[in-house]
């Protein structure tokens, strides 16, 4: 390891942890008041511009918590978990777990699977841009070319399956919802939710999915045949529409290929 490398290391430890800094100070040339002086100013700027970054990829969970409480969190995640890339809008993928992992926030045993949703919806936005199939490609198969059949997904694509209504709590947090409903906010209005993440354009959007459909998308998403996944959905649901479900597949745009059944 360079000499210099070495020198960069310490000094994000010396950040970080306070029982570093001494050892940093007697490193580095100039008055040793001064340096601590500076090293704060670049540790400040250093939480805050991770403070934005995941304000940035968590607006809802940060209204949830409220501001002093966000940045509370977003400086033991920043402490905890350093940047590994010099691009911010990478930085905050650990989140979920990392809330999952604080006890003063078990009385919020939600927040998790909503920072899940959220980061997903960061990622949506820089995803690669796609092609979506139309439906009426796929009702143009014959029933042999349909028998072995799988999809292929836009890249934004994220289901998230939850014990809370994570899809409806993010909603009842765009202003559009607001607009419409007022500041009304209940937890318990509807039970678990499987949220889906995805893009249409540009736009990254929310929608909760029926527990059918969320299995069928779960088993098309794990590469199996559109027959299987679609025969095991009507089995465990006897009310379960196929070709709705699978025209709501296609008109939200999220099929971007048709694979056929003898493709590696």
């Amino acid at each position: 390891m360079s000499e210099l490398l070495t020198l960069q290391r310490e000094f994000a430890a010396a950040l970080r942890q306070p029982e570093r800094v001494p050892a940093m100070l007697a490193r580095l040339i100039g008055p040793a008041s001064r340096n601590a002086d500076l090293l704060s100013i670049y540790r400040a700027n250093s939480v805050g511009n991770a403070r934005a970054a995941l304000r940035l990829a968590y607006p809802v969970c940060a209204e949830v918590l409220g501001e002093e409480c966000f940045s509370l969190l977003a400086r033991r995640y920043w402490q905890a978990v350093p940047a590994t890339e010099g691009d911010l809008n990478l930085y905050g993928g650990a989140m979920p777990a990392f809330i999952a992992g604080q006890e003063d926030l078990v009385s919020l045993p939600w927040l998790a699977d909503l920072a899940q949703l959220e980061w997903a919806l960061h990622e949506a936005g820089m995803a690669p841009d796609h092609a979506p199939r139309p439906f009426v490609e796929l009702a143009a198969l014959s029933p042999e070319s349909l028998a072995g059949l799988r999809l292929g997904f836009q890249p934004a694509l994220r289901l998230i399956p939850s014990a809370w209504p994570i899809a409806s709590l993010w909603q009842q947090h765009q202003p559009a919802w607001r607009a419409e409903h007022g500041e009304v906010f209940r937890l318990d209005d509807c039970g678990p939710e499987n949220a889906l993440i995805h893009r249409t354009g540009w736009r990254p959007a929310v929608l909760a999915l029926p527990p059918s459909q969320a299995r069928l998308l779960a088993a098309l998403l794990a590469g199996e045949a559109l027959a299987t996944a679609l025969a095991a959905a009507s089995a465990e649901d006897p009310a379960f529409q196929a070709e709705h479900a699978l025209y709501e597949l296609f008109s939200c745009g999220l099929v971007t290929a048709l694979i056929p059944g003898d493709a590696p």
